[in-house]
């Protein structure tokens, strides 16, 4: 049923993310983000793996998006998702080495609510090594608000989104309001 559903799904998320992808290659972003920096506009550069995907293959395309981007002197910072690294810190202090070497942001973004509480958990073990990090916090979540008290008392930036995936345990637009009401005490992404 997964797989049929998979089926389905991947191909039509696919093309409703072409508008955020700038291409199959590092280059493609690279290209798109000098463009907007241009533009005065900041950007993120991600690797988009497939589910599957070996984690040291994302390492490694994670670290070579570290490198360019220190190279190009961009107004980009790198997101990575922790799972598809397999939460490892060791993978991940690699990427920090190459990361505070070029002073760049290191981003967490979000995936579903069930990936949130390893991802933090990572978090709090990696700042003490490496203090440019921020993660996205999406504000449809039921544990968002705490989540946002956590990023406040460590002064860790954070990325506000709706989310892609609702919290089945979060259905009260109240809720979702009333995040979003406090969300402006939360502290800003460091600035480069």
């Amino acid at each position: 049923m997964r797989q049929r559903i998979a089926r389905i799904v991947l191909p039509v998320m696919r093309r409703a993310a072409r508008s955020y992808i700038a291409g199959p290659e590092l280059g493609d972003a690279l290209s798109v983000a000098k463009t907007l920096g241009v533009r005065g506009m900041a950007s993120t550069i991600a690797f988009w793996d497939e589910d599957g995907a070996a984690p040291d293959d994302v390492l490694k395309a994670c670290l070579d998006s570290a490198q360019a981007l220190g190279s190009e002197k961009l107004d980009c910072y790198l997101s990575v998702k922790a799972p598809s690294l397999q939460y490892s810190a060791a993978a991940l202090l690699e990427l920090i080495d190459q990361c505070e070497c070029r002073k760049t942001r290191l981003h967490f973004d979000a995936l579903g609510v069930d990936t949130a509480e390893p991802t933090l958990a990572l978090l709090e073990a990696l700042l003490p090594r490496y203090a440019n990090i921020s993660f996205t916090l999406p504000g449809r979540w039921a544990r968002s608000l705490e989540d946002a008290d956590w990023a406040v008392q460590r002064g860790v930036g954070v990325r506000v989104v709706k989310g892609q995936w609702p919290d089945p345990r979060c259905r009260s637009a109240i809720r979702t309001k009333d995040f979003w009401r406090s969300s402006s005490a939360l502290p800003e992404a460091p600035a480069r």
